[in-house]
């Protein structure tokens, strides 16, 4: 930001979207969700109008690489659309994106989500390997030589 000083915190607003509640099934899951793309990664900001919000937060848009978060978490049924002049550049395109989640009934615009049991792996895993092995030579003049070897380790 053009005069600020270096090594500030900046509170930045994900522009054009709204997520869930945090303490809802679908908001935990946003939660979790940007806390995985984002967490400890180089992204870019892009403004679109406005600065600073009313309570000082930085609306922004998020590019982790070429993907806009943003709009990631809207496809993913995570979000919802929500623009507010004169921040509306992108909000064509957030709303087309809202509207095929809906139709596919993905996200919020689905069931609530459901625990997935986590697999834990044992110390103590056995394995049974029993192989085969059969060969056939024949040679001209020759007896036909056939070992078969069969082993369980």
């Amino acid at each position: 930001m053009q005069g600020d000083l270096l090594n500030q915190v900046y509170t930045v607003r994900l522009l054009g979207i709204k997520s869930p509640a945090g303490d809802s099934p679908w908001g935990i899951v946003a939660f979790d969700t940007v806390k995985r793309m984002l967490n400890g990664q180089v992204v870019k900001l892009v403004q679109d109008t406005t600065v600073k919000n009313d309570a000082g937060e930085l609306p922004r848009y998020v590019y982790r690489g070429d993907s806009l978060i943003n709009l990631e978490l809207v496809k993913m049924g995570l979000a919802d659309v929500s623009f507010a002049a004169p921040d509306t550049r992108l909000q064509a395109e957030f709303t087309a994106a809202a509207n095929a989640a809906r139709e596919k009934g993905i996200g919020i615009w689905g069931p609530d989500p459901t625990a997935t049991p986590a697999i834990t792996p044992t110390a103590n895993l056995t394995v049974t390997v029993t192989a085969t092995v059969s060969a056939t030579a024949t040679l001209t003049g020759t007896p036909v030589i056939s070992p078969t070897a069969t082993g369980t380790p």
